[in-house]
């Protein structure tokens, strides 16, 4: 049965016009390279979003498409053709661009996903232009801290959301994609409806197959999250590392930043717009500093150095990890004092800049 959209003008007067079939996938492409907003991202889970990435240079080819939401949750989409029923080339293609980013710090990351045509600007800007909201001041530094920690999160943790597009879903592509999305992986099919009269386009968006809608709807909640309670904090946390990651919450106290605890992590903000996070999970222990504050980057190396004396440290340009090579107990509390320390120098160097 064919399908058919109604247009009604001001003056009353109506037209049917009948779905048709998209003509090319370039014309999609097209369409969603010039016009992201036709990603339905609110039924992905996603929330405020950017485009950073359009064929972006990603390991094994060109990603059609990448997103940023305002929780710092990367998005890749892949265009398809309606009629390609090969459905390892569709899934593995959009597994294989995100299997290439999971790891990579925020810095590399930008320089391989960040592909805008005839836009110079860097992935920081594109973050406070289209992404952070100001607050009541106006200012927009620490919606942009909030950002690019949970991007860093997303890039470490692999907690991607995956799309594959197209004029129509194959009947055996949807299947695997519902299969991994009841599996946990957000990973979503898109078709889009394509109606033409007169020379206009419209391209109609709907979800076709993905995870259950309470699993979507709760991804959205962003990776950094509200502030939560301690216990909650360590609920998450394997029993082994709750313990240890409560008395580092402990030395860390001790500091003279107030502490929340959110997912992934604890943040102790300093003056306005800058943050030092503290996060600990099932692999790893890791320090986040905004990179935009005028710190000296000596605080930072100084920093680095002693963690990576652990025997466990991995300098990044804008974080440091601890990976977990041995007892996480003894990892933990050997980098608490080193945190504490870390944490007291940035808030007196945000005093110095006041």
């Amino acid at each position: 049965m064919t399908r058919n959209i109604l247009i009604r003008n001001p003056g009353g007067e109506t037209s049917l016009v009948p779905e048709g079939a998209i003509p090319t996938e370039a014309q999609l492409h097209e369409a969603l390279a010039r016009h992201p907003e036709l990603v339905p991202t609110t039924d992905l889970g996603l929330g405020r979003t950017a485009a950073i990435g359009i064929e972006s240079r990603l390991e094994g080819g060109r990603s059609d498409l990448v997103l940023l939401d305002s929780s710092g949750t990367v998005c890749i989409v892949e265009v398809k053709k309606a009629d390609n029923p090969d459905t390892r080339r569709v899934i593995a293609q959009v597994l294989d661009y995100a299997a290439s980013i999971w790891g990579l710090s925020v810095a590399e990351f930008e320089s391989k996903a960040l592909s805008l045509p005839n836009d110079e600007r860097d992935l920081a800007t594109v973050i406070e232009d289209e992404l952070a909201l100001p607050d009541e001041t106006g200012d927009r530094s620490d919606a942009i801290s909030r950002v690019l920690a949970g991007l860093e999160t997303s890039l470490r943790t692999g907690d991607f959301v995956l799309a594959v597009a197209a004029p129509r879903i194959p009947d055996g592509v949807q299947r695997v994609v519902d299969y991994l999305g009841h599996r946990g992986q957000r990973l979503f099919g898109i078709e889009y409806s394509y109606f033409e009269a007169d020379g206009t386009e419209i391209f109609v968006p709907r979800v076709v197959a993905g995870p259950p809608a309470s699993a979507s709807s709760q991804s959205g909640a962003g990776l950094l999250g509200d502030p939560m309670s301690l216990d909650s904090l360590l609920e998450q946390l394997p029993p082994h590392q709750r313990e240890p990651t409560a008395r580092l919450i402990e030395t860390l106290e001790a500091t003279s930043a107030t502490p929340q605890w959110v997912r992934y992590g604890i943040r102790f903000r300093s003056d306005p717009g800058r943050y030092v996070l503290v996060g600990i999970d099932t692999t790893q222990v890791w320090a986040y500093t905004h990179p935009r504050g005028p710190f000296d980057q000596k605080l930072f190396d100084e920093t680095a150095a002693q963690l990576a004396n652990l025997n466990g440290g991995q300098q990044a340009k804008e974080y440091w990890s601890l990976k977990f090579t041995r007892d996480p107990s003894e990892l933990i509390e050997s980098a608490a004092p080193i945190l504490r320390d870390h944490i007291d120098r940035i808030q007196r160097a945000a005093a110095g800049y006041n």
